[in-house]
């Protein structure tokens, strides 16, 4: 330095020149520097923008994962009234099942009873068949003893009217 500080007295045009390159010098190294902070800005902003848009996809996947999580707790909710419901609809059917087979026996039990009856009606058709023809029978009998009484009586009065003519007529006053 001390060759420098004494050329640099000695001579104006080094000196001069010394100056410039210091300032050249200066000069770079601010470049280098001011380089370094736009690096460093762009960076900044590169990162700052990349924290934003990491801060917007987080956001946007927390909302997705929210949209996800009320999808799915809609779609448990859903299934829970789905599951809710079948169970109900097992049971009604349960239950219709149980109505269906009482009526199916109750039915059968009427058809039971009414076959029962159908053939005690067919019973009592055929004993009312046989009294009629009993009856019918006896009403011959009893129109044919009305007709023999008929004639059993013309005969007795025609005997008696005969007997009547015969007798001397004294006798007839008498018998009348």
């Amino acid at each position: 330095e001390k060759g420098v500080g004494e050329a640099v007295r000695n001579d104006v045009s080094t000196a001069n020149d010394l100056f410039v390159s210091q300032l050249k010098q200066a000069d770079a190294t601010r470049s280098i520097v001011v380089r370094r902070l736009w690096k460093l800005a762009y960076r900044l902003v590169v990162l700052n923008k990349s924290v934003v848009f990491a801060k917007d996809v987080a956001e946007m996947y927390k909302n997705q994962s929210d949209e996800v999580s009320r999808q799915r707790r809609g779609d448990t909710q859903t299934q829970r009234r789905a599951q809710e419901t079948i169970r109900l609809l097992k049971k009604t059917l349960a239950k219709v099942n149980g109505l269906y087979e009482k009526e199916i026996l109750r039915r059968e039990a009427e058809e039971q009873v009414v076959a029962k009856l159908r053939l005690e009606l067919m019973r009592a058709r055929d004993v009312i068949a046989e009294k009629d023809g009993e009856i019918e029978g006896k009403d011959k009998e009893n129109r044919r003893l009305e007709e023999d009484v008929m004639e059993y009586q013309s005969q007795v009065e025609q005997y008696y009217t005969q007997i009547k003519q015969s007798l001397p007529g004294w006798m007839a006053g008498v018998v009348a």
